[in-house]
């Protein structure tokens, strides 16, 4: 008897999960390849280059780093002929020179994923907008991004309808 009802369960389960299969819309999303080949996706990428750019000056990234060489450069042209008091005045010198370095390097990386996270998040809800309507009008059960998908059949590749979509809403970088 406890057989019977348990072979009649599986049966029902697997009749029950076919049927709500049968009803699942599954479609992907490239989110990189949107953040890519969009219009706005490439006005980032180059708002983030000029942005770059700028802070290298803004930070004197080139000035220091020359300084840091010359002083390195100095410090080994005159190492032999200078006193201990000298050599330490020196190496506090390149000392001092490479920790502005490294503060600078960090203000540099910290600025320019700053700039990258807000162009990021900027498109991203865009895209998001785009998909949740196309969802809603396609009526798809789940769109999932593919850079989480191991396998999928053709044809569930929205990505160049998302795109066509977005490119319409925003203007062709100049």
């Amino acid at each position: 008897m406890f057989r019977h009802i348990a072979l009649s369960a599986v049966v029902m389960a697997f009749a029950f999960s076919s049927l709500a299969f049968a009803q699942v819309k599954v479609g992907i999303v490239d989110m990189s390849r949107c953040f890519i080949t969009s219009n706005a996706g490439i006005k980032a990428s180059e708002e983030l280059k000029s942005f770059e750019s700028e802070l290298v000056v803004k930070l004197k990234v080139r000035e220091i780093q020359e300084e840091l060489a010359n002083l390195e450069k100095d410090y080994v042209d005159t190492e032999k002929t200078l006193t201990e008091a000298g050599k330490r005045a020196k190496l506090e010198a390149l000392q001092k020179k490479s920790a502005e370095i490294e503060n600078v390097r960090r203000t540099y990386t910290s600025e320019l994923q700053k700039k990258d996270r807000e162009l990021t998040t900027k498109i991203s809800s865009e895209v998001m907008v785009i998909v949740e309507n196309l969802a809603k009008e396609g009526k798809y059960t789940v769109i999932l991004d593919k850079q989480g998908v191991v396998y999928s059949i053709a044809g569930v590749d929205i990505t160049d309808k998302v795109i066509e979509l977005y490119n319409k809403q925003q203007p062709a970088a100049k």
